[in-house]
């Protein structure tokens, strides 16, 4: 899923969440410590990220439950949003049920 925001002060983030289920426990578990490790890669979205979007893997999160692993990057679409808004984007998106 890929979600923009407004900040309030006139700056846009764009944040992607993806929900990955994974047949083992044990195996969600590998998977999240693999996409934790920087330079390892990142689950792609679907399509292309909106203009002015760069998802640069700074502003990331990920969340195990069981055998599904979520995973939330945000990045700024337009203005020059706080790097704590960026942060408290992916905490809150990475606690989304799967739909």
């Amino acid at each position: 899923m890929l979600v923009t925001l407004d900040d309030g002060a006139g700056n846009t983030i764009d944040v992607s969440v993806a929900w990955v289920k994974m047949p083992k426990a044990g195996e969600a578990s590998d998977l999240k410590r693999l996409i934790d490790k920087d330079g390892t890669g990142n689950v792609l979205l679907f399509g292309e990220a909106p203009p002015g979007s760069r998802f640069t893997g700074e502003n990331y999160d990920s969340r195990l439950s069981k055998r599904l692993v979520v995973i939330a990057e945000a990045a700024p679409a337009s203005g020059r949003p706080s790097e704590t808004t960026l942060e408290t984007a992916v905490e809150v998106a990475v606690e989304f049920p799967s739909p």
